[in-house]
């Protein structure tokens, strides 16, 4: 077996790899970064805000109203939580019969289209669920920040 010369190949990579631009952002690149960005800074403040409570800056006889308002918060965030986990487990419920029942496809194309819908629901059922838990996160931090803000005065 012939040796093969690899510092040629390296050599012609190296001319051409500085001259490869990085891709261009896309608008949907800014768009994320913007948003991240900004609840970074929404954390950040809350979290600065948050420290302003801090025990020996409240009032000790309004601990057990904070007490009781942070745990309503949280029952609330249970609640919500309970909700859409019913409202999960159906709708996988009702995927999986879908999924077993024998639907009658007599031709290829049917087969496919009836498979592809069964990935559709699938894909719709997930990003539900991820939409979902990310708008109670951003609800939660949303109510907290109220909150933090309201006892700051």
């Amino acid at each position: 077996m012939a040796d093969i010369d690899t510092s040629a190949m390296l050599a012609d990579w190296a001319k051409v790899a500085p001259q490869a631009a990085p891709p261009a952002a896309t608008p949907l690149m800014h768009k994320a970064t913007n948003v991240m960005s900004n609840w970074a800074a929404r954390a950040a403040g809350t979290g600065l805000a948050t420290t302003a409570l801090l025990p020996w800056r409240i009032d000790p006889r309004s601990w057990p109203q904070i007490w009781l308002e942070l745990c309503q918060m949280q029952d609330a965030v249970w609640q919500r939580q309970c909700r859409l986990q019913d409202s999960w487990l159906q709708g996988w419920l009702d995927w999986a019969n879908e999924f077993r029942q024998a639907r009658g496809a007599n031709t290829v194309s049917k087969l496919v289209e009836q498979e592809f819908d069964l990935v559709a629901q699938w894909h719709e059922l997930v990003s539900g669920q991820v939409t979902d838990v990310v708008s109670l996160l951003e609800n939660l931090e949303i109510n907290y920040a109220y909150w933090v803000n309201e006892k700051s005065r």
